[in-house]
């Protein structure tokens, strides 16, 4: 009998060893996620943050950008350096920058957004008959 009782204390100390082993890691695995998840916090604010900075930056000089690229065709066309593919690449990459400054723009004044869709409408234009030339 107290062979018994004594195998029975042992293996219930090996199930409360074994019980005590995973808890603890399980509060390490606990752990580590919180901490995980604090630096993805931390980095989705700080992307946030960015992001506010481009878009204030493009509101403030999209129009500015646009102006860029129009003096940067002219200048091309100036000395007959492009052909119609590289109109076409010329186009494709304005297409992209227009899209990100016109959402850039998006709580820009009124006055200014309809100057820069101007502008990115005769760039547009501009691009597409040399394409097609």
């Amino acid at each position: 009998m107290p062979m018994i009782l004594a195998l029975i204390i042992l293996l219930t100390m090996l199930l409360l060893t074994l019980m005590w082993s995973t808890i603890r890691k399980q509060e390490n695995v606990i752990r580590e996620l919180s901490t995980r998840e604090s630096w993805l916090e931390r980095e989705v604010e700080r992307l946030r943050t960015d992001n506010e900075k481009l878009y204030r930056w493009l509101r403030y000089n999209g129009e500015k950008v646009i102006d860029e690229m129009t003096c940067e065709l002219d200048a091309l066309s100036a000395v007959r350096q492009t052909n119609r593919d590289s109109y076409r690449r010329q186009l494709y990459l304005f297409d992209c920058l227009s899209l990100m400054v016109w959402a850039g723009i998006e709580g820009a004044e009124d006055s200014t957004r309809e100057k820069v869709r101007n502008k990115i409408d005769a760039l547009r234009l501009v691009l597409r008959e040399k394409t097609d030339e």
